[in-house]
């Protein structure tokens, strides 16, 4: 049955006129202007399905009312067997309008053994395509079968040529559209040669990457803990040379002299004088009736004192105090203090603080010391953290470099592209089209949306689709209920389409998409 519909299909779709409207599609000589509706999808989906199947050639009606051609054998004979051979019945028993056997097969031809989901009724529909009813629509009243043999003699009219000859049109029409979704999904496959190999390279690749991307960021780990380590060490350095260096101006303005009481008492008058530096040393001064008392502008950062103002203040003190034995070595002093901090940071800090003036172990150039910023002295531990900072700042670059690379590859990773890699050659396209005042629009392997709501992210064909359903998951949750999801099923078509899309439950989306990669 099926073999003379396919070729009467054949023989009306070479005399059929072609159809005006609708999609262009090119197919060498084949080519033609076909018009497809959701219902010719739907009906070209069953084509394929059929096709694709092998189609069921039930072959002609039988003697037996209800059985087809092809089972006429199992009816042969003075015995019938049903129940799997478990029961045998006189021929007699067959359509006998009682049900006999528990799987129906004795009553092919009557609603007796409606009760069983098995029992089948088969109408020919001469000129048309035969069809399979469950035995309960038999004698119901209504005419399921085109040649009106469900039902009572007389009841129903006979539309089978009528109804087959609107199918072999359909056919006709449909065949070519197949045709052209044919050839174009040829050059979709040729598109896609040598795929395979690019594919497993880009894996290799990708696989390299993140090997030497977690090698990188290792290295990169390890440095940061080396840079905050020695900025530690530093800070600590740091305090250590602030705390030295505050000793040693305290030394300098003779304030270790003073009693906690005078200390209490010169800090409310610094603070009632202004608090300036020249205030400070006047009130020491006064303190101290110590002309020798150095300004405090004369004693910098590091506890040193400047040359020019030094010698400058010294030699006013000469002229006016000629009989007093001073100590003139103020400056390798302060150059002696400030050189002790420079020494191993594990050297016992109080020791460091006590020793006395006038000793001058190293020979330290007084415009070294004038300003703590420009020491001029750059110990280790600082140029191992410069280098350290320098390998971070490598390192990071080294990992954005890998990490842009990886970016890269995976828009291109190794995917599903079918087992022909028919749908490699629109991995990167989006499709769209409205519907009910919204706009959908897919991207294949990427994202779904509905306007600019997220209908969920490329997840992939469905199991045992053979590469005609996929899709969308996680998308934008909705408001108390479940995140949203599109459901493709593609069928035929001789380019990509969007035919429908429907919610048949909450935020759960179904669409009918056409495309030559399904034919």
């Amino acid at each position: 049955m099926r073999a003379r519909l396919l070729a009467a299909a054949a023989f009306a779709a070479a005399a059929a006129p072609a159809a005006q409207g609708g999609w262009l599609f090119g197919g060498g000589s084949a080519a033609a202007d076909v018009e497809l509706s959701a219902e010719d999808v739907g009906k070209l989906a069953a084509l394929e399905e059929e096709l694709g199947a092998g189609g069921d050639d039930f072959g002609g009606r039988s003697e037996i009312r209800g059985v087809p051609e092809r089972d006429a054998d199992k009816y042969a004979g003075l015995r019938f067997s049903c129940d799997g051979g478990s029961r045998e019945l006189a021929v007699e028993a067959v359509n006998d309008d009682f049900c006999d056997c528990n799987d129906g097969s004795d009553e092919p031809g009557t609603s007796a053994c409606s009760m069983v989901n098995l029992a089948s009724f088969f109408c020919a529909n001469e000129g048309y395509k035969g069809l399979v009813l469950p035995t309960a629509r038999v004698f119901d009243g209504i005419c399921d079968c085109c040649d009106g043999s469900d039902e009572a003699p007389g009841k129903c009219p006979d539309t089978c040529q009528e109804d087959g000859a609107s199918y072999r049109a359909d056919m006709a029409r449909l065949s070519k559209v197949r045709e052209a979704g044919l050839a174009k999904k040829a050059e979709y496959i040729a598109q896609a040669q040598g795929i395979d190999e690019e594919m497993s390279e880009t894996d290799e690749r990708l696989k390299e990457l993140a090997r030497d991307l977690k090698g990188t960021q290792t290295e990169l780990d390890e440095a940061q803990a080396l840079v905050s380590r020695l900025e530690e060490e530093a800070a600590a350095a740091r305090k250590l040379l602030q705390r030295k260096l505050r000793a040693k101006r305290v030394a300098a303005l003779h304030l270790d002299t003073f009693t906690r009481e005078q200390l209490e008492l010169l800090l409310v008058d610094v603070v009632v004088e202004g608090g300036t530096p020249e205030t400070l040393v006047t009130l020491v001064q006064e303190a101290l009736d110590d002309p020798l008392t150095p300004r405090a502008a004369e004693v910098a950062v590091d506890g040193s004192i400047d040359p020019d103002a030094a010698t400058a203040r010294t030699a006013e003190w000469i002229y006016e105090n000629d009989a007093q034995e001073v100590d003139l070595d103020l400056e390798d002093h302060y150059a002696d203090a400030y050189a002790e901090t420079l020494d191993d940071e594990d050297e016992d800090e109080d020791e460091g603080e006590g020793e006395g003036e006038g000793e001058n172990d190293e020979d330290v150039d007084v415009e070294d010391l004038t300003n703590a910023k420009d020491a001029g002295r750059e110990t280790d531990s600082t140029f191992s953290l410069e280098t350290a900072k320098s390998r971070v700042r490598e390192l990071e670059r080294n990992v954005r470099r890998l990490e842009k690379e990886e970016s890269k590859l995976k828009e291109k990773a190794p995917q599903d592209y079918g087992s022909q890699n028919q749908w490699y050659a629109i991995r990167d396209k989006c499709f769209s089209s409205t519907a009910d005042k919204y706009k959908y629009e897919i991207c294949m392997y990427k994202q779904a949306k509905q306007d600019k709501v997220n209908l969920g992210e490329w997840s992939g064909f469905l199991e045992g689709s053979n590469d005609r359903t996929f899709k969308f998951t996680k998308g934008q949750r909705c408001w108390n209920g479940p995140e949203r999801s599109l459901t493709v099923h593609a069928t035929c078509g001789p380019e990509e389409r969007i035919i429908d899309v429907r919610e048949p439950s909450t935020c759960e989306y179904v669409m009918t998409f056409t495309s030559p990669a399904a034919c």
